[in-house]
C-alpha cells in the first residue's frame, strides 16, 4: 500500500496526522478489513511494530522528538522533507486474524451493556 508520510507518522506514533477517515482506509487496507470504530485500536497495536521494522530510520528520528498539538505540523514537515512523501507499506493479510466486529465487541465490554436490536428490511 502507498502512503504519504502523514499516513506513516500516524501508523508509527499512533498520533492523528491525519483525518480520521483516513485512519479508516489505511487501517482497512493494511489488514485487508472492513474495521468498525472499537478495532481500530487493535489494527494500530498490531501494524505499528510492522510499520516501524519496515522504516526504522524513521522510527529513530521520532524517537528523538516530542510530538505534541502545537508542533505536529513542523515534525510532519521536517519529517517530509527530511524522509519524502511517498512510501510503501506491505499489507499484513492472513497474519492480522480478522475478527466479527460484533463478537470482539462482546468481548470488550460487559453482555449486560449490550442491546441488540433487530432492524427490519
Amino acid at each position: 500500500m502507498i502512503v504519504n508520510c502523514a499516513d506513516l507518522l500516524t501508523i508509527i506514533t499512533g498520533r492523528l496526522f491525519v483525518r480520521i477517515e483516513r485512519v479508516y482506509e489505511l487501517y482497512n487496507g493494511l489488514t485487508g478489513d472492513n474495521l468498525f470504530t472499537h478495532q481500530l485500536p487493535r489494527a494500530s497495536k498490531f501494524y505499528a511494530p510492522l510499520a516501524r521494522m519496515q522504516y526504522p530510520e524513521m522510527t529513530k528520528w521520532l524517537e528523538s522528538r516530542t510530538i505534541s498539538r502545537s508542533n505536529y505540523l513542523s515534525v510532519l514537515a521536517e519529517a517530509t522533507r527530511t524522509f519524502g512523501d511517498v512510501f510503501g507499506l506491505t499489507e499484513c493479510g492472513v497474519e492480522w486474524g480478522h475478527k466479527d466486529a460484533m463478537a470482539e465487541l462482546v468481548e470488550m465490554v460487559d453482555p449486560d451493556r449490550i442491546i441488540g436490536v433487530v432492524a427490519e428490511d
